[in-house]
Order: structure tokens, then sequence, then C-alpha cells
């Protein structure tokens, strides 16, 4: 199921915040400069709730991808600040080794 642009820049929205919550909690390095990296700390594919069946369950690997490929570009642009107030999941953290 191929997902509306809005929706997608909503899926972008919630990752960004949550990032923002887990640095300023010390769980991600506010260092980080791209996705990838992000797996050093935290199981980032669970980031946007993609691993939720009950938030994103039906969105497939190319909607997934412009997702987080935004996101790295957002990491690689130095992290233009959206405000960290919205409600989002838990932090991806749960289950690292």
């Amino acid at each position: 199921m191929e997902h509306t642009e809005q929706e997608i820049t909503t899926a972008v929205d919630e990752i960004r915040v949550e990032l923002i919550r887990d640095m300023g909690k010390g769980i991600v390095p506010q260092t980080v400069v791209d996705f990838g990296t992000l797996h050093d700390y935290v199981d980032a594919n669970t980031y946007g709730g993609f691993c939720d069946p009950a938030r994103r369950a039906d969105w497939g690997s190319a909607d997934m991808n412009a997702v987080q490929n935004r996101v790295n570009a957002w990491l690689k642009a130095g992290q233009p600040v959206p405000s960290p107030d919205a409600e989002v999941g838990p932090s991806p953290k749960a289950g690292k080794a």
C-alpha cells in the first residue's frame, strides 16, 4: 500500500520528535549524522512505529525507505529542530543489545 505525502511527512515528523527525545535523554548522541549510525545505539527501524502492528504494520518497504531517507537527510543537515512536545511511541532502546 502506498501512502500519501502527508502520511509520509507525519511519520518523518514523529521520528524526528522521538530522536530529539532520545538525544535529550542521552540514549542517542547528538553527534549522530546518519540513519545507519542510529543502529549503534537503538533499533532505529522501530522509530515512528514501524514495528508496531497497531501503528504502521501496513507500510511497505518503499514508503519506509522514503521516510528513513528523509530522516537521514535531516540528520545530515544538522538536525534542524522541530518541537519535541508531541506525544510519540516508546523509545526503541528496548531489546537493543
